[in-house]
């Protein structure tokens, strides 16, 4: 969700202290996470999202490393199969791209 206009846009920020789902609630937001979490990539017949959602991961915490986890049905495009944070200060951005197909990108091992 942007507010704002031309230079001024801004976005929600949401603070992850629980396992959570890549859904329309947090769709464009920048996403502060905990090590040892989880984000679930669900099918879209159990939890709609729209085409070209958007969402970044920042962790900030030194213990564990938060965890992608896609659904049955779900194809996740990721480099090496690698589907965690590399840790503290790591960040990546994920991207529905179409129905059940989503994108994943960023500082992952």
């Amino acid at each position: 969700n942007f507010v704002g206009s031309g230079d001024g846009l801004t976005r929600s920020t949401n603070t992850q202290i629980t396992n959570f789902t890549a859904s329309q609630a947090y769709k464009g937001s920048y996403n502060v996470v905990s090590g040892g979490l989880t984000c679930s990539i669900l099918p879209n017949a159990t939890t709609a999202v729209d085409n070209g959602a958007e969402y970044d991961f920042f962790q900030t915490s030194s213990v564990g490393n938060m965890l992608f986890e896609s659904g049955s049905g779900v194809t996740l495009y990721v480099k090496n199969g690698n589907l965690n944070l590399a840790g503290q200060y790591s960040g990546a951005s994920l991207k529905k791209v179409a129905t059940n197909t989503w994108h994943l990108v960023g500082d992952l091992t």
